[in-house]
């Protein structure tokens, strides 16, 4: 009963504050005291993706909690480059750096592996390439979030594409069709984001 519960909150609640904290992101706006509200959420969550097999996941929302607070610290206080003083409002829109997309992929691809073996070895997951894909995904696309950069938006259709079937696949429906709704999300705040940087240049 406390499973069945437990599951029905996080597929009710946690798809509505997930919304809008993803509309948080697309503005480029500082999060504050709103991202206490989604990490509950979250932890919400951690028992929902337990108890449906979704390990990879359910580790993911730790990471998702860390990444939120070293993102809204990165936003709002360093704003410039590190260990230099800055007088800009906010931290602003950048492309991904070239000299990190090699050892990205490289750790992406390592990551992917690892929890891909992890999973089909030591757990009873059913889903272990597809679980392991966007899990090794998100840990880039949450940092390049935090670092703001523009290239995070393609990272996260890749992600939600992905995990959209996958809840079809395991049977969360809330969680599919918002995981839908964040692929047009995504590209409206590549759009944005894009439309951000260029008028900063002029």
């Amino acid at each position: 009963m406390a499973s069945l519960c437990g599951n029905l909150i996080a597929e009710l609640v946690h798809p509505r504050l997930a919304f809008i904290d993803h509309f948080a992101a697309v503005s480029a706006g500082i999060r504050t005291d709103l991202d206490d509200v989604i990490r509950c959420g979250d932890d919400i969550l951690i028992v929902l993706y337990y108890d449906k097999g979704l390990y990879a996941d359910c580790g993911m929302e730790f990471y998702y909690i860390a990444m939120t607070v070293y993102g809204f610290v990165n936003w709002k206080f360093l704003k410039g480059k590190a260990g230099a003083a800055s007088d800009k409002k906010e931290l602003p829109v950048t492309h991904f750096k070239r000299s990190l997309i090699m050892p990205w992929t490289i750790a992406t691809l390592a990551i992917w592996g690892i929890i891909w073996w992890l999973l089909a070895t030591q757990t009873d997951s059913s889903v272990p390439i597809a679980d392991s894909f966007t899990t090794a995904l998100s840990f880039v696309g949450m940092w390049a979030l935090a670092r703001k950069y523009l290239e995070q938006w393609l990272i996260w259709i890749a992600v939600d594409v992905v995990t959209c079937a996958l809840y079809i696949y395991k049977d969360i429906p809330f969680k599919a069709s918002l995981y839908g709704l964040y692929v047009v999300i995504a590209i409206l705040g590549f759009v944005k984001w894009r439309k951000m940087m260029h008028q900063k240049l002029q």
